[in-house]
């Protein structure tokens, strides 16, 4: 019997790493002499590259995990797919948070670097949402942030339905209860994990928050495909904003030439453009 691959796409801040928590500890036990029962699968050159995965050997379910960051990873008859996202303003305000906690620049908070990273984090966005929701490919399980969030339990059962793997409901149950509020790849290392702390969706300390209202705007109004549940608050479109995305998404697709420069001003965007035609010259 071919067992399982279950490749998980997701954006990042998305649940992601909660729900590979949850799944790993549902099959704990699960394996050859009642070992792990799930293969995370590595990143880099330890990784097969087959779907389904040839590494996970006598365990009952590999896992692979992908935020298709060039928007190019493969669609293949190969594995099973589950596709998690996350509303646009939560989703902004937790990349910017681990954003500044790692970047140097977003401590200095300079407007210009924050327009043009959320250009380009929005570019990346609506790409991925476009490739993987509303695109051809193989049967997927969509999977929003929210509803995980809501309900892990129903979540982790759809997502092992469409592996074909049966797992007791009290299991599942007992798994969620253990790991409540917890985030950890192997349930063996757990740490608590800010990204589970009350936020406050109408504030943020780390980029101004009409930023984050043209975020959204631009994402609502580009992936209308999407369920989304209801802004907080009215939206306008901020027409800036939209230009500099546009710009990061000719940045990403488009093949430097005499006319591959940025159309907005930012300073940002200008030197990104620069060092794209310098690197492929």
């Amino acid at each position: 019997m071919t067992r399982p691959t279950l490749v998980t796409a997701s954006i990042p801040r998305s649940g992601n790493v909660y729900l590979v928590s949850l799944l790993s500890a549902c099959l704990d036990g699960r394996g050859r002499e009642g070992g792990p029962g799930a293969w995370l699968c590595p990143r880099g050159a330890a990784c097969c590259e087959t779907l389904p995965c040839t590494q996970k050997r006598w365990r009952p379910l590999a896992i692979v995990r992908t935020h298709d960051e060039r928007l190019d990873y493969r669609q293949d008859a190969g594995a099973v797919y589950v596709v998690q996202y996350r509303e646009p303003l939560g989703h902004f305000l937790s990349r910017a948070e681990l954003a500044a906690e790692h970047d140097g620049r977003f401590a200095e908070r300079d407007a210009a670097y924050h327009a043009w990273w959320a250009a380009t984090v929005a570019d990346y966005a609506v790409g991925f949402l476009e490739r993987w929701v509303l695109g051809a490919g193989p049967p997927r399980t969509l999977l929003a942030y929210e509803s995980l969030q809501g309900d892990p339990a129903g979540a982790v059962s759809t997502v092992l339905a469409a592996t074909g793997l049966n797992v007791p409901a009290e299991r599942i149950a007992e798994v969620v209860t253990a790991l409540s509020g917890v985030r950890a790849l192997r349930a063996k290392k757990t740490t608590r994990d800010p990204v589970y702390r009350t936020r406050d969706p109408g504030q943020s300390t780390v980029v101004p928050m009409a930023l984050a209202k043209a975020y959204e705007a631009h994402l609502r109004a580009r992936t209308a495909f999407v369920a989304w549940p209801a802004a907080l608050s009215p939206l306008e479109p901020d027409p800036a904003f939209d230009a500099l995305v546009a710009d990061a998404t000719r940045l990403r697709t488009g093949a430097p030439g005499p006319a591959f420069r940025a159309a907005s001003d930012n300073p940002w965007a200008q030197r990104s453009f620069a060092r794209r035609a310098r690197r492929d010259a």
